[in-house]
């Protein structure tokens, strides 16, 4: 049993050195292996240093990084709210495309016109440079080339001082005053006798009326031209002072008639108003508007065109026309009014009655 465990102990032993002797041989390679962990390990520090020495850039970057994300989510955002706009100019420019597809028939046959038109043009200039070329250059066509137009003045009207173009404002507005003084001393109201009728006592005072208008136009219009005024049409001119001194008198009469002293205070209202309101001292263009409302509606305002024209010409014919229609109109409707006004006042039996007969007692002192 000794030799046995001798023999492995022997055997034991030799395991142990043969072990060793491996061992031994893998020494050399366990030292290099040592020396490539230190060389690593010297590495690693190496790198960890340059990455401790970058760690602020790297923070930066990741900085950087999350602000770019975030204005990039706010793009985005942007973008989400933006497509309805974006698709509404998307349908707006495809329904623009589709109406230019549809006039672009419209749109080739214009080019082709212009074409036209280009080509014709161009014939028209050819011909004309011939026609040009074919004239022979002479003093006179020199001088037609060279001033082709002839300036030639005309005068439509001459006024040849302050008091013609005045003229028809005063001629108008005398005859008017004419007729209010008159009415102020005429007794309109009275009858010559009793029973007759509404129109027998218009036709009496229209015909004492008509004869004193007709000689204070005839008259004036005389001792103007005699005074030296220069006219230029006479019969226009005659014509229109015989109408509206009829007209001024037929209004004037109608107002003293129908409302008695009233109404010859109405007159002078109205003239008040022609004063300003006929256009007869200045253009209507630097009137107010008040006058410029009722120009229209005045006597005054044709009875000065038409003499301005009678006198100076320059506004034609047909403002004469114009104006004796509109002094004739206002003439039937204030003989229609007094003829009317005459036959309610005969109804009332006030005819023959009038403050008139009456206004010298109206001055007599109180007691």
């Amino acid at each position: 049993m000794l030799a046995a465990g001798s023999n492995q102990l022997v055997g034991g032993s030799s395991q142990v050195t043969g072990g060793l002797n491996q061992l031994n041989g893998q020494i050399p390679a366990l030292v290099g292996g040592v020396q490539q962990l230190d060389s690593g390990s010297h590495t690693l520090n190496s790198g960890l240093q340059t990455l401790n020495g970058s760690t602020g850039t790297l923070i930066s970057g990741v900085q950087q990084l999350d602000s770019g994300s975030h204005t990039l989510n706010d793009g985005l955002q942007t973008l989400n709210g933006s497509t309805g706009e974006l698709i509404d100019g998307v349908n707006k420019l495809n329904a623009g495309a589709s109406e230019l597809d549809a006039n672009s028939d419209q749109l080739l046959d214009g080019s082709k016109q212009i074409s036209d038109g280009n080509g014709t043009l161009a014939d028209s200039l050819e011909k004309g440079s011939k026609q040009v070329n074919s004239v022979p250059l002479t003093s006179k066509t020199a001088q037609m080339f060279a001033a082709p137009t002839h300036l030639k003045q005309t005068d439509y009207s001459y006024v040849p001082n302050y008091g013609h173009a005045l003229a028809p404002y005063v001629l108008s507005l005398a005859l008017y005053v004419g007729a209010i003084v008159f009415n102020f001393a005429y007794p309109i109201r009275k009858i010559s006798k009793r029973g007759g009728t509404a129109t027998d006592w218009f036709l009496s005072k229209v015909s004492v009326g008509t004869a004193v208008a007709l000689g204070m136009a005839l008259i004036e219009a005389t001792i103007m031209m005699v005074a030296g005024i220069h006219v230029d049409h006479v019969g226009q001119y005659y014509l229109t002072a015989i109408m509206i001194a009829l007209t001024s008198m037929y209004i004037v009469m109608f107002l003293s008639m129908a409302f008695d002293n009233p109404g010859r205070f109405v007159a002078m209202i109205l003239l008040m108003l022609q004063l300003g309101g006929s256009g007869g001292t200045f253009p209507m263009e630097v009137t107010n508007s008040f006058y410029n409302a009722i120009h229209p509606f005045l006597p005054l305002t044709y009875s000065i065109l038409s003499f301005r024209q009678s006198i100076t010409s320059g506004l034609g014919n047909i403002t004469v026309v114009q104006s004796m229609g509109a002094l004739l109109l206002f003439a039937i409707i204030a003989l229609a009014l007094l003829w009317f006004s005459m036959v309610q006042l005969q109804k009332k039996h006030l005819e023959g009655k009038s403050q008139l007969d009456d206004n010298q007692k109206l001055q007599e002192v109180e007691r």
